[in-house]
């Protein structure tokens, strides 16, 4: 066989095992997990990206969603289910569109499918008009002027002016002491209530970890608070039954319906927790709790900040070799905070339903907010169902007790916070509630910036930013610089990581051709 021949073929092998299968493997079915894989089925181009993509979803879990889950009807119960009251009220965990708008990428995932506010959306509060408060000192509930929580504002604006000033992180708890304003300070009951309201709501984190400095320098859309009516499953449930096919997020986003019949499903193989993860510049090398062992070129790892904190049993995932240090560092750095909530189902609604919440002002930790925080879900569903929240320290504490003890403290709080005329009933409502903490695929609810983290933007971005070797891609909340702790930004990182191994593939594909040529060529040598 002539030289130039035999090269010509041999190229045309080389050719064939580079257009093999590229293999991706995503770890965890949760918003960006279902992201990532919908973004890679909907937008792989095999010329482009090296060759057809064969992706894998592992979930350590029986369902999809991971943090945002709707309870169905046998987690609910059958009480739920004969009121008609599934969706909304059985969401457990994310519940809201944050500042939902035309730009929004969840909202693009409703408007796609149909929804819009007043159809299949709700708007929750805007103003503090739709908030009937009270101190719990009186008989009945007087409304509450703009101005107290614009006092809020200005007290927690003046510490983080001081920290910065200073030079010096410390808590937000810290940085309050000695502040005051008119009648408020951080001793007062109203303070302490829009403390827990907001920026221990906001964040999952009590105020004596929050850091002053940073704790609230991520982003925001601007637009309504909505809820989906039917839970927000509606979403999870799209993404992964291919109800929607989505463009990569790189230009603005498109989101577009898809028939019944023409639709690509991420498969999920479920109750596959992955416990090590090996990687190296060939390959990465997943084992599951199971010794099951799954084999890619890159790997997206979705799981959430408080697993990779984790060094319990049931939870933790080791990384060989360790992560790079900044990855590490962000990891340990960055605070996974929780939030409870519990959804409470009344034969009727009994209380006056005109308001969107109720709270209650009352100082102290962890009272203030300990189920001070009232969400009528009758206003959004027409469904005899109240929901409250544990919120900064008191959550940790709340998912330590039964159903009878929440029972007892909400009542009591409830009985403050309805007027006089308002009989607030004995017996306990049908109950349902939130415990991600002691979850062990979660390990709590979502991220906030501790005290002490070097700026919570540049953490991020340097641990979560790039891939670790070329082959590990990591998604979630946790990794979302801009919209840390939300859905969105959930979605978002799932998209930039599916990006990220797009973009890696055509590099790494042609190194691979040309380190392949040359080897080819060195072996010809003697037949030239």
């Amino acid at each position: 066989m002539m030289p130039k021949a035999f090269r010509a073929m041999a190229l045309l092998v080389i050719s064939c095992d580079l257009v093999a299968t590229v293999k991706v493997i995503v770890v965890g079915a949760g918003t960006s997990g279902l992201a990532a894989a919908r973004t890679l089925i909907d937008t792989w181009d095999a010329t482009a990206n090296g060759g057809p993509l064969e992706l894998t979803v592992l979930e350590a879990g029986t369902r999809i969603g991971g943090r945002v889950w709707t309870l169905n009807a046998d987690e609910a119960g059958a009480a739920w289910t004969t009121a008609g009251a599934l969706g909304a009220p059985t969401d457990m965990g994310a519940s809201w569109i944050h500042g939902s708008n035309l730009s929004h990428p969840i909202t693009k995932i409703a408007t796609a499918l149909g929804l819009a506010e007043g159809a299949g959306l709700v708007r929750t509060r805007n103003s503090l008009a739709e908030l009937q408060l009270c101190s719990g000192q009186t008989s009945s509930c007087p409304s509450v002027s703009d101005d107290k929580y614009t006092v809020y504002q200005s007290l927690i604006a003046q510490a983080q002016r001081d920290a910065e000033a200073a030079n010096s992180d410390k808590s937000l708890w810290e940085a309050l002491s000695g502040l005051s304003e008119l009648d408020q300070s951080r001793s007062s009951d109203l303070f302490q209530f829009h403390l827990a309201s907001s920026a221990e709501f906001n964040t999952a984190g009590p105020a004596s970890e929050l850091s002053a400095l940073f704790y609230n320098d991520d982003s925001k859309y601007k637009g309504s608070e909505l809820v989906w009516a039917q839970g927000y499953k509606t979403m999870y449930e799209a993404l992964q039954s291919g109800a929607v096919r989505v463009t990569d997020g790189s230009s603005p986003l498109q989101v577009t319906a898809v028939e019944a019949g023409s639709r690509n499903p991420i498969s999920v193989t479920y109750n596959k927790r992955v416990r090590d993860v090996s990687y190296n510049s060939a390959e990465v090398v997943l084992t599951t709790e199971d010794n099951a062992v799954y084999r890619a070129d890159y790997a997206i790892i979705t799981v959430p900040l408080g697993v990779l904190k984790s060094s319990d049993a049931s939870s933790q995932v080791t990384f060989s070799p360790a992560l790079p240090p900044a990855t590490a560092n962000g990891i340990a750095q960055l605070g996974f905070g929780n939030v409870v909530k519990v959804a409470l189902l009344f034969p009727s609604a009994w209380w006056p339903t005109g308001a969107h919440y109720y709270g209650l002002a009352q100082a102290g930790e962890p009272d203030r907010g300990l189920f001070t925080y009232y969400l009528n879900v009758h206003a959004l569903s027409t469904k005899p169902v109240l929901m409250t929240f544990a919120l900064g320290g008191a959550a940790d504490v709340a998912e330590g007790m039964t159903n009878a003890e929440m029972w007892t403290k909400i009542r009591a709080n409830l009985v403050k916070i309805m007027p006089s005329d308002v009989t607030v009933p004995t017996t306990a409502p049908e109950i349902i509630r939130s415990n991600w903490r002691a979850n062990p695929l979660a390990k709590g609810a979502y991220t906030f910036v501790k005290v002490g983290t070097p700026n919570g933007k540049a953490t991020i971005t340097s641990a979560f930013g790039g891939s670790v070797g070329g082959r590990l891609f990591f998604a979630g909340e946790h990794t979302s610089a801009l919209y840390r702790g939300t859905v969105h930004g959930a979605f978002q990182s799932g998209q930039e990581a599916a990006r990220a191994v797009k973009a890696s593939r055509p590099t790494q594909v042609a190194a691979r051709a040309v380190k392949a040529e040359k080897r080819l060529d060195a072996r010809l040598v003697p037949f030239l």
